[in-house]
């Protein structure tokens, strides 16, 4: 079983960043690791037009606030995050003049989009379809966007039917972004043969602390991530990867022990992913995982 290597298209995955190490594909200044360094990286989502959200870069620990395994907002010794950015974004066009024609390695790039409905979802795949990039990801779960909540994620059907309808309309493969909030493992063994991998978003904080006020509860609540809420995202990766044969990206990565807590789990499609947890200090933790999952076997 673990002979098998998760690819997309030829692209061996290994490490995957999420936006919260690359941001929109090119990093962060204030990090010391770049898209160069994983085997793929998804961008922060994108929507057709500039999206002010909740994020204000002057205030940012607004919409941002580390906390502890308990919910506890704990700046020294956090676990995880929980956010309630809201999409705030550039646009997909400025994104690709500004952004994705500075990026030396575009062919890494899985391409996050959301829209509010299906005719915009495919008119944002028509952007990215001259584009030499590895996978778009319609981010319609998005814990932090009251639309998605209201739409998609509780409408199974509308949910599948919309999949179906962009992977039979994009030039790239597909990747699949589910919810804790959803009946994940059904949706994905529907999808399987129509998307190319799963990922799994931040999970919403009343799933993770029914009996707790969320600290951005004036934004609806937040999506948790990282080591926090990884006895969820890895239970979903783990259930995922038994009905769908396909890569299923694990996020929480928080430390270099936890690749091989993954390899434990003995599942061929299951790929490591960083993205809060390339926040915690000291700033050369993300780089020892980087380099150990990139190791040879």
């Amino acid at each position: 079983m673990q002979n098998r290597i998760p690819k997309i298209k030829n692209t061996e995955l290994k490490i995957v960043a999420s936006a919260g190490a690359v941001h929109y594909g090119n990093g962060y200044f204030f990090k010391p690791i770049k898209l160069a360094q994983f085997s793929a990286a998804t961008t922060k989502t994108l929507t057709r037009l500039p999206r002010a959200g909740n994020f204000r870069w002057h205030k940012p620990w607004e919409t941002i606030k580390p906390i502890d395994e308990h919910g506890n907002v704990d700046y020294m010794s956090y676990s995880g995050f929980v956010n309630a950015v809201g999409l705030s974004n550039v646009g997909i066009e400025r994104w690709i003049r500004k952004y994705y024609r500075d990026i030396k390695t575009p062919e890494k790039l899985i391409v996050s989009i959301a829209a509010e409905n299906l005719d915009e979802l495919l008119g944002l795949i028509k952007f990215t379809d001259p584009l030499d990039i590895l996978a778009v990801e319609p981010n319609l779960t998005c814990p932090n966007d009251i639309f998605c909540v209201d739409q998609w994620m509780t409408d199974e059907k509308l949910f599948i039917e919309t999949f179906e309808a962009i992977s039979e309309n994009s030039r790239h493969p597909i990747v699949l972004k589910l919810s804790a909030r959803q009946n994940y493992a059904s949706i994905a063994e529907k999808l399987k043969d129509k998307v190319s991998a799963v990922s799994i978003n931040s999970v919403p904080w009343d799933i993770i602390f029914p009996d707790r006020i969320s600290p951005l509860e004036r934004f609806g609540g937040g999506g948790v991530s990282g080591r926090t809420a990884k006895a969820f995202t890895w239970g979903m990766a783990l259930s995922i990867s038994r009905v769908a044969d396909i890569p299923v990206i694990v996020p929480g990565i928080w430390e270099v022990n936890d690749l091989e807590r993954i390899k434990k789990m003995d599942r061929w499609n299951l790929v490591p992913s960083i993205g809060s947890g390339s926040i915690p200090p000291p700033f050369l933790k993300p780089l020892k995982i980087i380099k150990r999952a990139l190791r040879p076997l």
